[in-house]
């Protein structure tokens, strides 16, 4: 039985549409690796338990079309940013067009609006092949316009919200400080009052987006009543029209934007440091709704409905590591056949499947009963599936890197290794998750 388990799911994965030629050697095994992009095997293989359950007709269709997109567009671009650092600029005007910038928040005769079960598709999408992509694009549509969403005016959603979801304004989410992450009631960053509105003082700290990002979400304390509030800050910045130097002031007075160097995970993704001294913010981009973490209103609403779509970003990413690293093992050969035909690297091949099938189940319930509105899901139920995720997805990279051309940059599977790491490391288990979860008995 294992025997026929481990033949089938191997031979499955050519199910759907052929591969293109293989190229030269020295195209398959070296830096370009990652410019023709494998077949999405993973799905084929699991077809039929989980590769299209639950998605109705257009959120298929976006499905597919980002994932051309992404294959066409970004794949061959993706290899070069990573070792450079940077980020693609020069793909933002056909991901524009895509029309898929309004998340689950805005729609418009140009701009459609998406399930929040398509976003999540396009998360793993855009994982699959780059992760530091996927992040720019969910922290755009996800927390920055869930923050104008959840906390804003009707006045600043009209203000904001169109501009946002056609791309040309980029947000970015300003809440984590050096010294406070999750903990936003501690934050330092401070709002005080001053004529026509308030002036924001603290420094904030990996911040995706921020080198580029048009309008900051700024989380600060508010100094007059003690609460946290978010302040929309528009910076001028454009993404698209060039990178723009690695370290930058901007035409705001008191605001300077440093890039994050040498990081090892997320390359592409621009993390910065945000300095702020008395920046001025105008009364009319204070949002209103202040955070309200007993009630859940304001911020928690944002956390939560980031947070799974987060989930989903290990399950794109490890689809992307199955499927590079199964084409390798069948052009690769020893002893005169291909590695994919040796029974030890099929069992590898099924674990990894096995896996991915577990993540992909857990996500989608759990994405099927947020947007049903079931009122039994709770915050502490998406931590549990963002960290279990991305745990599981580590696992799976740790299976496909086993091997002696893992120790290069090159093949793709090892840059997604560090997207693995990071979207693990990026989960933290607060106490009040451990005990509405686990029902310590600590007080």
């Amino acid at each position: 039985d294992n025997h026929l388990l481990v033949t089938s799911a191997v031979t499955t994965t050519a199910m759907g549409p052929p591969m293109g030629p293989p190229g030269p050697p020295s195209a398959i095994h070296g830096l370009s690796t990652a410019t023709t992009f494998p077949n999405a095997s993973a799905e084929a293989a699991l077809a039929p338990l989980v590769a299209a359950h639950g998605l109705n007709e257009a959120e298929q269709a976006t499905r597919l079309v980002v994932r051309r997109w992404a294959e066409e567009k970004l794949a061959p671009a993706a290899a070069a940013h990573w070792e450079a650092a940077t980020f693609p600029h020069e793909l933002m005007p056909s991901f524009r067009a895509l029309g898929i910038g309004g998340g689950a928040v805005y729609g418009d005769a140009s701009v459609r609006r998406l399930s929040a079960k398509a976003v999540a598709m396009i998360g793993a999408e855009l994982s699959r092949v780059d992760a530091s992509f996927a992040t720019m694009y969910l922290v755009h549509t996800g927390l920055a316009m869930e923050s104008v969403r959840f906390c804003a005016s009707a006045q600043q959603c009209a203000r904001f919200l169109p501009r946002m979801a056609s791309m040309e304004l980029i947000g970015c989410f300003g809440l984590t400080e050096p010294d406070f992450g999750s903990d936003a009631t501690s934050l330092q960053t401070r709002a005080v009052a001053c004529p026509g509105g308030v002036r924001l003082t603290g420094q904030k700290r990996w911040i995706g987006n921020a080198t580029y990002a048009g309008l900051i979400v700024v989380w600060a304390i508010d100094d007059s009543s003690g609460k946290v509030r978010g302040y929309l800050l528009e910076t001028g910045q454009r993404a698209g029209v060039g990178g723009g130097p690695v370290r930058r002031s901007t035409t705001v007075p008191g605001l300077r934007i440093e890039k994050i160097e040498r990081k090892a995970a997320l390359r592409c993704t621009q993390n910065a440091d945000i300095y702020l001294d008395a920046v001025f913010v105008p009364e009319a981009n204070i949002m209103p709704t202040a955070a309200d973490f007993r009630r859940g209103v304001g911020l928690p609403q944002v956390l939560e409905s980031s947070r799974l779509v987060v989930a989903w970003l290990p399950v794109g990413v490890s689809m992307g590591v199955y499927d590079a690293a199964l084409r390798y093992l069948h052009e690769r050969e020893q002893f005169g056949v291909p590695l994919s035909s040796m029974a030890i690297n099929q069992e590898k091949l099924v674990r990894m499947l096995g896996t991915i099938a577990a993540m992909w189940t857990l996500a989608s319930r759990l994405s099927d009963a947020h947007e049903a509105g079931d009122g039994g899901i709770q915050m502490a139920h998406v931590t549990m599936a963002k960290a279990w995720t991305t745990r599981m997805g580590r696992e799976v990279r740790t299976v496909a890197t086993q091997g002696s051309k893992a120790v290069r940059h090159a093949p793709p599977w090892v840059r997604m290794t560090h997207r693995a790491r990071s979207t693990h490391s990026q989960c933290r288990w607060s106490r009040w998750v451990v005990n509405c979860l686990v029902g310590t008995a600590s007080s």
